[in-house]
Formats: C-alpha cells, sequence, structure tokens
C-alpha cells in the first residue's frame, strides 16, 4: 500500500482537478467540538458541523449520519472478498455523507425496531492485544446512551423511538451509498500518521491505518469506482484522503476548528461542481449510472425466464439480491457481431459500446490496491442476453 503525503494545495489540485473552488467570503463556524473526553463524545458535535457546512454551501441532496453507533451490517453486501470486508470487527466508520434520496434512504434510515450501539470494536479490542474481528476478540461492548445534536447524553442507554432527534442523526451503514467516510482518532496511540513521524508503525497505528483502508476498499467492492475520499479527524487536527489502486494521497494536517473553511472548502468541491465533475472528483465511474427504474424492475425478474434449477437462473438471481442497486454499464470494446463466435484474429476491429445492466457481483477483490478485480453476470440490452463481465485494472507498467 503507497501512502504519500502531500500539501493542502497539491492534494486539491490533484485529488479534485477542474472541480469549482469555494466562492470567496463564504464563511463556515467553528464546529463545537468536545476535545475533552473519549472519541465517541466527539461525534455529535462533528455531526453537527458537517450538516452545518452542508447547508451553508447550499447541498441539499446529501447528509451527514453518524454510523459509528451502529455494527456494520454483514449478510446485506456481499460477495466473497465483500463478506470478509465486512466482518472486519464489524467496523463502520464514524460518521458518512449519504445522499437524501428516497431509495438510499431507505436502507439508512433508523426505524423504531433499532437501536443504537456502541460500534467501537476495533478501538477495545485491539487495546487489549487483540485483532479486530479474530476468533479471539471479545464481544462488543454494551449499548452506550444516544448524544442529541448539540446536547449531553441521556441517563440510561434508550431505544432509537425513545429519541426522535437521535433518528436524524445517527443510521445504519449502508456501503451502497456511502459518498464520503469521516474516520475520527482522539488518542495519539491510534493516529494513522504524524507530523513528524509520517507513517508511525506502532501496533496501533497500523491498525487505524488498516481500518481506514478496510473502509475504501468496501465502498470500492460494492460500488463503481474509480477512487474513494476520506476525511480523517485526529482530535484537532483534520487530513484529506483520496484513494485509488495505487494507494493513498494523504494531506498534510490542519487545525480544522481554527479553519473550518478548509473542510468547507473540500465539500463544497466535492458536491457543488457541475454534477460530472462533483461524481468524477468523489471517485464514480463515468461508464456506470444507476439503471432506469423499469430496467431494473426487469434486471430483478430475469431469473424467473430460465429453469430455476439451472446456473443461469441461480446466477441472475444472486446478482439482483435485495439491497443491491441495479446499474447499467456502458462496455465499449470489440464485439462479435452475433454475440457468440469467440473473438480471433480475423475479428471485424472496429469498436461498439454495449450497454449492460448488472447488480450485485459475482466476485470481487478484496484489495483497494491492485486490479480491483470483479465479475458481474450482466443482461446485454443490445444482445438480449445473459453474460459474464471482467472488470479489471490494467497495470501500467
Amino acid at each position: 500500500m503507497l501512502w504519500v503525503e502531500v500539501d493542502l494545495q497539491t492534494w486539491f489540485r490533484r485529488c479534485m482537478p477542474e472541480t469549482k473552488p469555494l466562492p470567496i467570503g463564504t464563511r463556515f463556524d467553528a464546529p463545537e467540538v468536545v476535545l475533552d473526553g473519549r472519541e465517541r463524545v466527539m461525534y455529535p458535535g462533528l455531526n453537527v458541523a458537517f450538516n452545518s457546512y452542508l447547508e451553508t454551501i447550499g447541498c441539499t441532496a446529501f447528509t451527514t449520519r453518524c454510523t459509528a453507533t451502529r455494527k456494520a451490517e454483514v449478510t446485506a453486501h456481499a460477495t466473497n472478498a465483500s463478506d470478509r470486508l465486512a466482518v472486519h470487527g464489524g467496523s463502520c466508520p464514524d460518521l458518512v455523507i449519504f445522499p437524501t434520496h428516497g431509495e438510499a434512504a431507505k436502507t439508512y434510515r433508523l426505524t423504531n425496531d433499532d437501536t443504537v450501539e456502541h460500534c467501537d470494536a476495533a478501538h477495545d479490542e485491539a487495546s487489549n492485544g487483540l485483532v479486530p474481528g479474530s476468533e479471539e476478540s471479545r464481544p462488543p461492548p454494551a449499548p452506550v446512551p444516544v448524544m442529541p445534536e448539540g446536547g449531553s447524553a441521556p441517563p440510561s442507554p434508550s431505544p432509537v423511538s425513545d429519541d426522535p432527534l437521535a433518528k436524524a442523526t445517527h443510521a445504519k451503514m449502508s456501503w451502497h451509498w456511502a459518498e464520503v467516510v469521516v474516520e475520527v482518532k482522539h488518542s495519539t496511540e491510534w493516529f494513522p500518521f504524524m507530523p513528524n513521524d509520517f507513517l508511525p508503525q506502532g501496533k496501533k497505528s497500523r491498525i487505524s491505518r488498516g481500518q481506514i483502508t478496510h473502509h475504501a476498499a468496501q465502498i470500492a467492492a460494492t460500488q463503481h469506482r474509480q477512487s474513494v475520499l476520506l476525511v480523517l479527524i485526529l482530535k484537532g487536527d483534520a487530513r484529506l484522503l483520496r484513494f485509488d489502486r495505487n494507494g493513498a494521497a494523504v494531506s498534510e494536517p490542519f487545525d480544522y476548528v481554527s479553519h473550518p473553511e478548509i473542510i468547507g472548502e473540500f465539500l463544497y468541491r466535492a458536491f457543488c461542481s457541475p454534477e460530472s465533475k462533483a461524481e468524477a472528483c468523489r471517485g464514480h465511474d463515468p461508464t456506470a449510472k444507476p439503471a432506469a427504474l423499469a430496467d431494473a424492475e426487469f434486471f430483478r425478474a430475469l431469473h424467473e425466464r430460465y429453469d430455476q434449477g439451472s446456473t443461469v437462473a441461480k446466477a441472475l438471481k444472486r446478482a439482483a439480491s435485495d439491497g443491491w442497486p441495479i446499474y447499467e454499464l456502458d462496455v465499449h470494446g470489440i464485439w462479435s457481431e452475433d454475440g457468440a463466435a469467440p473473438l480471433n484474429h480475423t475479428s471485424p476491429r472496429s469498436l461498439s459500446t454495449h450497454r449492460c445492466l448488472v447488480g450485485r457481483p459475482e466476485y470481487a477483490s478484496s484489495s483497494m490496491v491492485g486490479r480491483g478485480t470483479k465479475c458481474f453476470v450482466a443482461w446485454d440490452l443490445q444482445l438480449r442476453q445473459p453474460l459474464l463481465i471482467k472488470d479489471t485494472w490494467r497495470p501500467t507498467r
């Protein structure tokens, strides 16, 4: 894994190219974050601050929710590598920026049956000398009180249904719809990076680097991404990160309390640039887009066309698993004219684009770096037949 530290100006130029800079004169309030105490008491203030900044820049299509109080859902997401990723100590980011539209909101919004639980497993296990998610790691700690925005915790643990405000600030983790994740560290021994020792080799620092890499890898495994953005809060300082298949570009640390405009600039570029530029900035694959409702319904019912005991029916049914959004991919390349004959040296060399519907991948790599291979059982809208798509990055050298 390659980690590269750069100054802030260079980070914005290289990691958010062709995005709109923050308008001159835009002001952001300093976040009211409790820095004295345990890590989890920082979450409410950060939650309020990020949502306030989104409001300041006029962004209503996204919201920040606290997901650290929920264990990561394992069964909803995955496939091969994703199964292994999702059980990384039940690890989930501390805060996540999600879309507010209905399809996304129904996956992360808490219901009256949900309770808010403490999900700091990686910290508690590692401090006890255990590897997060290992067999010998102890059970997660008991539920902790819900912290309303700007207030203190209630005297005893309570279900979400007892605190309406908690529904608006806390959420289930939904890897499919996570746009930007925020990870918080309070103790310096857990800092993955240090000002005078960029990559500290202490056990807890290495676990923290593994944790943030896990978050990026999980998003890359469950979404159509070229890169992933992450904000790392290190008590009173912050760093901006961009993960891609080479590694991660890490900004120099900055004081986000004294200079809230830096995170404001980050959010403005990521969410308020022209749509195509903003989506590219956040790492979305430009050849993938959410399928139209009719196409999504068509794909989910495709398996019914085939003998239910057949491999094709089982594969199409798995591809249409509940909870997985259906996407339309533009696959540009050399296609055989009839869709069946294998390509060889006598095949036509002309390029064409086929539109293909995909859902849950049949296979997804567990690594954030490298080829990032995924395999999809897809439906070709031109050839009107199922096929297997292998999506992989090619090495440059």
